[in-house]
């Protein structure tokens, strides 16, 4: 990932973006020392990380909550990216013949609700 870090709800379960939360602190204060001049410049980190659907995330309010709880652990009022972890694949019982319906639509409905909230 280069100068990237990669981070999700499902690395750690939270436990990623809680250390990624110091770096973006630390990164911030550095980027306050050094405040550029160039007004196209992005001022301190990009923020991303990504939700899993897992299999209690039935609703759209779930996908804001998961988004919520994120900008907790990161420390952020605001995710720069916010993405979809592994859409419609968490469907353990599939491999024994029960149909699952896909929850996709539900998955990006909640991440359209979660930028009209102002979350990302």
């Amino acid at each position: 990932y280069g100068s990237r870090l990669k981070t999700a709800l499902g690395l750690g379960w939270g436990e990623t973006e809680m250390l990624t939360n110091k770096l973006i602190e630390r990164a911030s204060s550095i980027s306050a020392q050094e405040s550029s001049s160039s007004p196209d410049e992005v001022s301190g980190p990009l923020v991303a990380t990504k939700f899993t659907p897992s299999p209690w995330r039935t609703t759209p309010e779930s996908v804001v909550e998961a988004c919520r709880l994120s900008c907790e652990r990161l420390g952020v009022d605001k995710i720069d990216l916010y993405q979809l972890h592994m859409p419609d694949v968490v469907k353990p019982l599939r491999v024994f013949g029960f149909a699952q319906e896909s929850l996709d639509e539900v998955y990006w409905e909640g991440l359209a609700m979660c930028y009209q909230q102002g979350l990302v």
